[in-house]
């Protein structure tokens, strides 16, 4: 894993940081499944701001998802791991971060293959010092 942060400054977030850890350990943890199911890899963590959010971005370079499951992926629970997966990881993330942080989760396709899976928090939610 290759962490890259482009912010210059200490991050002070309100809202519980254990569950805005357990949804990044998800997303993590989503990421070396697709890959092991694509022969492996690195995966790229991003911590970046945007005009909005305070965005941590997960990147990995498995198989991608399914148009099938795309479309339901926040908002039911579904998994594309079989029996292996409960289909609550992203759907209870998106909670979470939705009700402790104001934010959101997203997804979108990763250029030259794989997804990026994402966690987006208001910036006015963040001190930067």
């Amino acid at each position: 894993m290759e962490i890259h942060n482009t912010l210059e400054k200490e991050i002070v977030l309100q809202g519980d940081v254990n569950n805005l850890i357990q949804a990044v350990n998800n997303l993590i943890s989503n990421a070396i499944h697709a890959q092991k199911q694509n022969g492996g890899g690195l995966i790229d963590v991003d911590i970046y701001k945007d005009t909005e959010y305070l965005q941590i971005a997960i990147k990995d370079r498995g198989k991608g998802v399914s148009p099938h499951v795309r479309v339901k992926l926040f908002k039911s629970m579904v998994t594309s791991k079989g029996t292996k997966g409960t289909g609550l990881g992203l759907y209870i993330s998106n909670i979470v971060i939705k009700g402790k942080f104001e934010g959101h989760l997203w997804m979108k396709d990763r250029e030259g293959g794989g997804t990026v899976f994402g966690i987006a928090i208001p910036l006015r939610l963040v001190d930067m010092r």
